[in-house]
């Protein structure tokens, strides 16, 4: 069996820092601490965080209106499918 040779262990040298030797990159680092800071986005306005209760009429006329819609949805579909059954082929 051939002998397996082990690299050397020689300390590995860091890589070199581009950023430091390009001078466009240098240029914008160098603005960027000049310049002031970009004003921060207008806040939201505060909103309560509890909402208000419904009563129990108003979450009836909600289930009410709930229940009309689709009836009426229904009804519609139904015409819509049985005009499209009923035309001649």
């Amino acid at each position: 069996m051939p002998a397996v040779s082990k690299p050397s262990a020689q300390p590995k040298q860091p890589k070199p820092s581009f950023a430091k030797s390009n001078p466009v990159t240098a240029m914008k680092s160098n603005k960027s601490l000049g310049s002031s800071p970009l004003p921060s986005p207008p806040t939201k306005p505060t909103t309560s965080l509890a909402s208000a209760r419904l009563t129990r009429s108003e979450i009836d006329s909600l289930r009410q209106g709930k229940k009309q819609i689709a009836d009426y949805a229904q009804k519609a579909l139904k015409d819509r499918v049985d005009a499209a059954l009923d035309l001649p082929l």
